[in-house]
């Protein structure tokens, strides 16, 4: 078995905040000492000084929580459970405490981990800060273990123009990068986005697991994985400061699958009761992993045009180079303004 591990950002959807947390402006000093999908434009944490909390649903056999530790952090307690396929909870696997607090200001700190999790259950992470200090949350990393027999494992990305996606029930756009603030992140310099209810976007893959990254609009979807529904994902935010056009997020993702082929179908479930802004679903590239080719297994299928095109940055998250392009829809310009939900 060959440890894969799964960066999942404060900002991704997948977290499910309570009232209480504030999304870090890209304004404050220590900004860029964050992480992000978009770095350093899109670098996030997710702040709290009452008792607010947090879940994350995941597959998996261990969860990290990184954040950071200062003169001004406290504690906070976490509830880690095996739960069945609707989420109802079937067994308590750590009740525990632990703190924020810490001499000197460090960040992308371990804060919390729990490892030797059961492979293909599915698991849920409360954590709940004590109230007395101040939590910041930067990123999670979920691993899972994939059988290569050559110790290896191979990661590709599928861009949105690949034919391994198929766009349908409904009007989708393919839009241009034009080199503003959010566009220039956009995968191969593309993004797919439709604001229809009932369109669906599906990918055909081979491998162990799958990330869908795509440009956070306000907004549910639904997940089907191999016939098998996932339930939504409610993707906007109410929190102070929270955006909602942050690109390349990880809006869901799956691991620990068998080697072979596999289907995801995401719905859009259109508007969300309550939040303003654009109701689209975007869709812009998937990562693909799986077991080497080396070890009799098909290895991600990646775009002809190159992959990704992306470098690593400081923070070690993928940032693309994107051509320039300034025919960009007339429409896009306004809906990626950068809002904030106050």
């Amino acid at each position: 078995m060959v440890a894969h591990n799964v960066t999942v950002e404060d900002s991704s959807p997948l977290l499910i905040y309570s009232a209480g947390w504030v999304d870090s402006p890209n304004g404050s000093p220590d900004y860029h000492n964050y992480t992000g999908y978009a770095y350093p434009d899109f670098a996030s944490s997710h702040q709290t000084n009452g008792t607010a909390s947090f879940d994350f649903a995941f597959n998996g056999t261990a969860i990290y929580v990184f954040g950071t530790q200062h003169s001004i952090g406290g504690p906070f307690n976490v509830v880690l459970t095996d739960t069945d396929i609707s989420g109802a909870s079937t067994n308590t696997i750590d009740s525990s405490s632990g703190t924020s607090e810490g001499a000197a200001t460090t960040y992308q700190s371990l804060l919390y981990s729990h490892t030797g999790l059961t492979a293909g259950t599915p698991h849920n992470l409360h954590l709940t800060n004590g109230g007395k200090g101040q939590f910041d949350l930067d990123f999670l990393v979920v691993q899972s273990d994939v059988a290569a027999a050559s110790g290896s494992i191979l990661n590709g990305t599928i861009d949105d123009a690949d034919p391994a996606f198929t766009f349908g029930g409904g009007a989708w756009k393919e839009l241009k990068s034009d080199g503003n603030i959010v566009t220039k992140y956009w995968n191969n310099g593309t993004e797919r986005v439709s604001p229809e209810i009932g369109t669906t976007a599906k990918l055909d893959f081979t491998g162990n697991g799958v990330e869908i990254h795509g440009t956070w609009f306000v907004g549910n979807f639904s997940v089907v994985l191999d016939g098998q529904s996932y339930g939504t994902v409610v993707s906007h935010t109410n929190l102070t400061g929270g955006m909602y056009n942050r690109p390349r997020e990880l809006l869901w993702f799956a691991d620990g699958l068998s080697a072979g082929n596999h289907t995801v179908e995401m719905t859009n479930l259109g508007f969300v009761s309550g939040t303003i802004g654009v109701k689209f679903l975007s869709i812009d590239y998937a990562v693909v992993y799986s077991a080497s080719a080396a070890d009799g297994t098909s290895a991600p299928t990646t775009t002809a045009s190159g992959s990704s095109g992306a470098q690593q940055t400081g923070d070690g998250h993928a940032r693309a180079i994107l051509p320039y392009n300034a025919a960009l829809f007339m429409f896009f310009l306004c809906m990626i303004a950068r809002i904030r939900l106050l």
